[in-house]
């Protein structure tokens, strides 16, 4: 998925957590670190695309909730 849009892989959950209307709280810590993030928020994942990151987080036992739920 990262290579379809030509993008680091730390940059999918970002657009993950977007589609989803999340706004993801990241660490910075560098200013290409930020850079980094904002090539993460172009991205937008098609809806079978979101289907198989989730599929694939339920299968490796990863909870996709977020803390109030």
């Amino acid at each position: 998925m990262a290579e379809k849009y030509e993008v680091d892989v730390s940059q999918i959950p970002i657009a993950w957590a977007l589609a989803k209307q999340v706004v993801p709280i990241v660490g910075l810590t560098k200013p290409q670190h930020a850079q980094a993030l904002e090539k993460g928020v172009r991205v937008e994942l098609q809806p079978q695309e979101i289907q198989e990151l989730e599929s694939l987080a339920q299968k490796s036992g990863v909870t996709c909730r977020g803390i109030w739920e």
